[in-house]
């Protein structure tokens, strides 16, 4: 029989001597939803792009930054509203 004990506790050394990365330092992630507009809005100078994707009564627009992807849902109207004060390239879906 094999005793891989010995082996798992070598790699657990290993790892606990290496500096300690966090994935969130190295990999921006998920997408963050944002409920707040004006909030979006001031994140919108920042952004390269805002996609926009109509899905009935409900608009989502995804604001690309140059760390993350910002996300919100709103009303048609709202949405459309805070489309006319962004600054950024809009792109529909």
């Amino acid at each position: 029989m094999v005793n891989y004990n010995n082996g798992i506790s070598k790699i657990t050394e290993k790892l606990n001597k290496s500096p300690a990365v966090s994935c969130q330092d190295t990999v921006t992630g998920m997408p963050k939803e944002i409920t707040n507009a004006d909030e979006f809005l001031k994140l919108s100078e920042k952004a390269s792009e805002c996609k926009v994707k109509k899905l009935g009564d409900v608009t989502k627009l995804k604001l690309r930054t140059p760390g993350n992807l910002f996300t919100i849902k709103l009303e048609a109207k709202t949405a459309d509203e805070l489309l006319a004060k962004l600054t950024c390239p809009k792109t529909e879906l």
